[in-house]
């Protein structure tokens, strides 16, 4: 059985919570027998082209197409190569540089997740699928959801949401604050139904989306919570457990 997991930030190392939510579904997944096909979209470099390989049975890379797209890369190697060479002499990133610039934050200006899909992902996907028969699709996070635009009927296609992104933009300005994807209550009630089965990771968001979409299937699916054990048996001065 072969599945196909699409998302657009490199999940190894392990270095935020979605990452290691990924990380285990693809560890579960694999112990069950499934083939996993990894699609990452964006600029990923080689050694963290090596790490993936090792966890997954099969990995593929999307950057995008168009002229916009590829000046959008290149400021990224620039900034990227930017700050390793600062980090070398303790200058802080060029995003924190330009927000102290600016005098207010960078990313609320220059951050739109919607811009994170890259233009042709979605035939990209469809080839993929074609020449491996992959049973099912997962689309790690809502922004994406256009990759599954060309695929075939009989393959299974799911959402794993992460969270309920209206209610991020309503809690954000509530503290007049600006959320970086712009989207209503019936925009992503228009997207859940487009995928045979929604992701929720709490019983509280399932119920959510059950009441958005009552003909979409929703399974709730957590994560582990892991932690090194060795936090709390072997304490150490500096050494901090947040849970």
């Amino acid at each position: 059985r072969q599945i196909a997991i699409i998302f657009d930030t490199v999940p190894y190392p392990t270095r935020s919570g979605d990452n290691q939510r990924i990380a285990e579904l693809i560890s579960v997944l694999r112990d069950r027998g499934w083939y996993v096909h990894l699609v990452l979209c964006g600029l990923v470099e080689r050694r963290f082209k090596k790490i993936c390989r090792s966890h997954v049975d099969a990995l593929h890379i999307y950057s995008g197409t168009g002229l916009r797209t590829r000046v959008r890369n290149t400021l990224r190697r620039a900034v990227r190569c930017l700050d390793r060479a600062g980090n070398t002499v303790g200058l802080p990133p060029m995003e924190t540089i330009a927000s102290r610039l600016l005098g207010r934050p960078l990313a609320p200006l220059v951050i739109d997740y919607w811009q994170r899909y890259p233009n042709g992902l979605s035939e990209f996907v469809a080839a993929l699928q074609a020449s491996f028969a992959w049973d099912a699709v997962i689309v790690e996070y809502i922004w994406l959801h256009r990759s599954i635009d060309n695929l075939k009927n009989g393959i299974i296609r799911l959402l794993d949401t992460h969270d309920i992104q209206y209610k991020r933009v309503e809690e954000f300005a509530s503290r007049s604050m600006v959320f970086p994807l712009k989207i209503t209550r019936d925009e992503e009630r228009r997207i859940f139904d487009r995928f045979d089965a929604v992701i929720a990771i709490q019983s509280a968001e399932a119920n959510v989306i059950r009441e958005m979409c009552p003909q979409v299937r929703v399974l709730t699916v957590g994560s582990s919570g892991y932690f090194p054990t060795s936090a709390t048996s072997d304490p150490k001065n500096g050494r901090l457990l947040y849970v």
